[in-house]
């Protein structure tokens, strides 16, 4: 008042705020938004996944699918749509699109989580026992102690809960958000499932790192280039290899393995392949 006696009241309001809550959104109307906006730019090829992963995310109460329940408003859905298209764009056709879209979120909702899922998930994951020897799980104690792999070996990991309870505040976060984060965790990582999946999950070690770098890594063969050269004929699919070979010998024969033979003359492409690359290594 001694500073400007007759516009005091008017300094006062802009001090004295009062709490105005805005009603929750409702989910359905925040999904179709996402949709549409991630349907301005994604590709005619990946809408039908889009969708999917959006509308169609759990079975039996199990997420399987985008974990959209943490997108409670307008500012979310902006926040997220922006941040997923840059990842999308450099990584299009190389992820799985629902991977990509949980990673980005939890990004976003939970940034001290990824920075230690990044820097540190060799320590937090392990390679699940069975037939799909690529397929990363969550490790625990229990799970450790039921898996035969490496059993001659010390391997030191670390379990992801305990870590983030023993750490709450260096991650800041806090205890009531930690069963949050372990949703997005065991959707990107399942245990009990049949989502070993393509080549191209988060679940796969091969595949992992190009989720937390926005590109793929200088020894993997991009899955749009190798449809394209599988297109081609045997002699010329030979000089291809012979290139590729060079340093991109693993991705090339990981997704050959993985590869399955639609016909005779396929099946033939096949076999001549996988003992080409033989002869020359």
């Amino acid at each position: 008042q001694q500073i400007n006696s007759y516009q005091s009241p008017i300094y006062l309001e802009k001090i004295f705020q009062f709490e105005f809550t805005l009603p929750d959104f409702d989910s359905d109307v925040l999904k179709i938004l996402i949709f549409e906006l991630i349907d301005e730019f994604s590709r005619k090829e990946d809408k039908a996944d889009f969708k999917k992963a959006i509308f169609d995310n759990h079975f039996l109460n199990i997420n399987t699918g985008f974990v959209d329940e943490y997108i409670n408003s307008m500012r979310d859905v902006k926040r997220f749509v922006n941040s997923f298209r840059v990842a999308y764009e450099r990584l299009k056709g190389e992820v799985e699109i629902v991977d990509l879209m949980n990673v980005e979120l939890l990004r976003l909702k939970f940034p001290s989580i990824y920075d230690s899922l990044v820097s540190k998930w060799k320590l937090f994951l392990m390679i699940k026992d069975g037939y799909y020897k690529n397929q990363l799980v969550l490790w625990t104690e229990e799970k450790n102690k039921q898996s035969s792999q490496f059993p001659h070996l010390n391997v030191v990991h670390i379990d992801l809960k305990k870590y983030i309870i023993d750490n709450l505040d260096i991650l800041a976060i806090r205890q009531q958000s930690v069963d949050d984060i372990m949703v997005f965790i065991n959707a990107l990582f399942p245990y009990h499932s049949s989502s070993h999946g393509s080549l191209k999950k988060i679940n796969n070690n091969n595949a992992i790192k190009r989720y937390f770098y926005y590109s793929l890594l200088d020894l993997d063969l991009s899955e749009l280039d190798f449809n394209q050269l599988w297109n081609l004929p045997i002699d010329e699919i030979k000089q291809e290899i012979d290139v590729i070979n060079v340093t991109k010998s693993r991705s090339l024969v990981t997704q050959i393995e993985n590869k399955t033979p639609n016909g005779s003359e396929e099946y033939m492409k096949f076999i001549r392949a996988i003992f080409y690359i033989g002869s020359i290594n």
